[in-house]
């Protein structure tokens, strides 16, 4: 039969104390195979493995618990592999094994994922899954596409309204506008009626746009119909976008549509692409 000795320090003046518990139940201690050593309160090196039966390992206090390993650490859990992340009594978290698919789960209702890093010392969200929005994807440097130039990345999508009206202070009603920004073009389109019994002869300006034209020197892909009614409908096939507006071209003739081209108490629908620096 093995022997059993508990040695005191030569030189030490601590008290060992082995308490029994207030129970009826025998307790047993079984010491490792080997060299293996039990740990003190104290600290103390461990060489073999450490196998808990039905049980927690609890860190009291506030103080940290660290967990340093000179190799790699696994974490491995027969539960479809599941980890999950508490605060306190809140569990906010888990990552799990989805028929081997990585399962990174947020578990507060309506509670977003962020991704967070330091830019320059800075802390920033680089990204936020907006899950009260079924998980919107809301990046905020921009997307790149092939490639990570200015070039290949795209920083700005907008939908909107927007109000369009005659320059030159010609009445209009019935005023409608919607666009789509993507980067750095704007699609419109909108409709509007003259309400104004004249009309001036001079170039018809479409004013009000959601943002500034930066093409002040070129055509733009463009349709206008001015809707007369009465076989007396004018189409125009190309535009024109100025920092002061849109012109429409006409089909028939290299001039831009006037004011007096569509009649009174009648509609301008058109469509435009331009590119604007905002």
């Amino acid at each position: 039969m093995a022997k059993v000795k508990i040695q005191g320090h030569a030189s030490g003046t601590g008290v060992i104390t082995v308490t029994a518990p207030n129970t009826s139940t025998d307790r047993t201690i079984t010491l490792p195979d080997s060299t293996g050593e039990l740990l003190s309160t104290a600290g103390g090196t461990m060489t073999g493995d450490l196998t808990l039966n039905g049980a927690d390992i609890v860190k009291s206090g506030s103080a940290d618990l660290t967990i340093d390993s000179g190799g790699r650490i696994d974490l491995s859990a027969d539960d479809n592999g599941e980890i999950r992340l508490w605060d306190g009594s809140s569990k906010y978290a888990q990552f799990k094994d989805d028929d081997d698919r990585l399962k990174i789960q947020s578990m507060i209702q309506d509670k977003d994922i962020m991704f967070v890093g330091n830019d320059g010392g800075s802390e920033v969200t680089a990204m936020k899954l907006d899950m009260s929005e079924g998980g919107l994807a809301i990046c905020y440097g921009g997307v790149a596409i092939g490639g990570a130039g200015t070039a290949n990345t795209l920083d700005d999508y907008e939908e909107g309204t927007w109000t369009p009206a005659f320059s030159n202070g010609m009445g209009a009603s019935n005023q409608n506008g919607k666009y789509i920004k993507i980067g750095g073009v704007v699609h419109l389109h909108a409709s509007l009626k003259r309400s104004a019994s004249s009309a001036a002869s001079t170039s018809m300006v479409i004013i009000g746009l959601p943002f500034t034209s930066d093409d002040t020197t070129i055509n733009v892909a463009g349709s206008f119909w001015l809707d007369n009614g009465s076989g007396s409908d004018k189409f125009g096939y190309g535009a024109y976008a100025a920092s002061d507006g849109i012109r429409g071209l006409q089909s028939t003739s290299t001039r831009y549509f006037r004011y007096n081209d569509v009649n009174n108490n009648k509609s301008v629908y058109l469509y435009v692409c331009y590119r604007t620096t905002a």
